[in-house]
C-alpha cells in the first residue's frame, strides 16, 4: 500500500473512533470480532485498496465503516470470490 493510502486510512479510522465515542449505539452495527473496512463516499481507489486488503479473508465476519460527508455507516461486506 502507499504512504498516502497509509495516510488516508489512519485518518479516517481517528475520525471513525471519534464518531463512535459520539454515537455508541453504531457499536451494535459492529459483530464481535469483525474485521471493520473503511470506505468513503467519492473515493473508488481509496475504497477498493481497503476491500482488497480483506478480499482472501474467508472465516471472519467483515462489515464496512462508509463516510458520506461527516456521518458514518455500518453495513455487512460481501466479498466476492474469484
Amino acid at each position: 500500500m502507499s504512504d498516502a493510502f497509509i495516510k488516508k486510512n489512519v485518518k479516517l479510522s481517528l475520525e471513525f473512533d471519534e464518531y463512535l465515542a459520539k454515537h455508541p449505539k453504531l457499536f451494535e452495527d459492529i459483530p464481535n470480532k469483525a474485521i471493520v473496512v473503511i470506505t468513503v463516499k467519492g473515493d473508488t481507489k481509496f475504497n477498493s485498496d481497503s476491500i482488497s486488503i480483506v478480499r482472501d479473508i474467508k472465516r471472519k465476519t467483515v462489515v464496512e465503516a462508509h463516510k458520506t460527508d461527516s456521518r458514518w455507516t455500518i453495513k455487512p461486506l460481501r466479498l466476492q470470490t474469484a
